[in-house]
């Protein structure tokens, strides 16, 4: 699935130019933090709550809480890989957000800012929203009972309105690019987003990735 429609139709402003948009990975987050190897990572506590969504990521083998270099990548249930000296540096920040949204989070890169990206309908607040809608007007009932599959998918779908639960000015970010790694052959492509505090974001790079040169 690619997001650059969603994210060019309703999130970007009037005149603001993508340059990288990343599709939801539906896995894990792990991360290194100083010397502190943390997988999974933890959701940072008071973040945007979102609904129930169901969690079928592939088992991390026993070595991951050990794992060195980009040996994250050869784990099927990472997604993301978090790099950073320490708790409050950029990447370890967007992996707080990351975590917390059960694989169906992404980032988006524009010439104006960085951000983790999010489906409004997966936020518990707007889904709590409309059902106070939906007891409230019995003609908006009607009307959305033929949209129930679609606002009760728990995974990010085609035309979902996109918002932001954190971003930073685009100045922040040092680079983006594409990297070969891993022990495996065929060997992985993975996309690298290095932030100015010398922090690292890392995803694998898939088919229907988005991205332009920075």
């Amino acid at each position: 699935m690619s997001v650059r429609k969603d994210l060019e139709r309703d999130w970007c402003l009037p005149g603001e130019r993508l340059l990288v948009g990343i599709s939801p990975k539906g896995l894990d987050i792990g991360s290194r933090v100083g010397d502190q190897v943390r997988v999974p990572h933890p959701p940072a506590p008071g973040g945007p709550e979102p609904v129930p969504i169901a969690i079928d990521y592939p088992t991390l083998s026993v070595h991951a809480p050990d794992l060195q270099g980009d040996d994250w990548i050869e784990e099927p249930g990472l997604g993301w890989w978090a790099e950073a000296e320490q708790d409050g540096d950029d990447a370890v920040v967007a992996a707080d957000h990351l975590a917390a949204c059960s694989g169906q989070a992404s980032i988006a890169i524009t010439d104006r800012r960085f951000a983790v990206v999010f489906p409004d309908r997966l936020l518990a607040a707007t889904r709590a929203r409309r059902a106070a809608l939906t007891r409230e007007k019995s003609v908006l009932k009607r009307v959305t009972t033929a949209l129930d599959d679609w606002t009760t998918q728990d995974k990010w779908v085609f035309r979902d309105v996109v918002v932001s639960l954190w971003e930073i000015d685009r100045g922040r970010v040092v680079r983006w690019w594409k990297a070969t790694t891993g022990r495996s052959v065929p060997f992985h492509t993975v996309v690298r987003v290095e932030f100015g505090d010398g922090s690292v974001l890392s995803t694998p790079w898939v088919p229907h990735t988005f991205i332009r040169d920075s």
